[in-house]
């Protein structure tokens, strides 16, 4: 199996290879992210290209200089994700993300 390592020494390189919409969500992760877009009135970005073909597999809240608008509400997925490791999430993280249902962010959060 291929693996491609994203990151800058074992850390983030911030390509946002990793920001897909279709993510799985806990409940603490849906009921956290509604209130903190409608509090901040956050609109969900989206790229030039992908609304010409209307089509997006681009995360809502990644911005066009590729940072994560709700960082510090992102998804359980968004915080447990190492792209320097082979799994999305080791196993013994995973089950934090038990029963969790991929949701497409941005037809959940628009």
């Amino acid at each position: 199996m291929n693996f491609v390592n994203n990151t800058i020494n074992g850390n983030c390189s911030k390509c946002a290879s990793c920001c897909g919409s279709l993510l799985p969500l806990t409940d603490k992760d849906i009921k956290r992210i509604k209130y903190i877009v409608k509090t901040r009135k956050l609109k969900p970005c989206r790229p030039k290209v992908a609304a010409a073909l209307n089509f997006d597999l681009i995360c809502p809240f990644l911005t066009v200089n590729k940072k994560c608008s709700i960082y510090n509400h992102r998804p359980t997925i968004c915080r447990l994700f190492k792209c320097d490791k082979r799994g999305i999430v080791e196993e013994n993280e995973q089950a934090e993300l038990k029963g969790t249902i991929p949701y497409d962010m941005r037809d959940f959060f628009n």
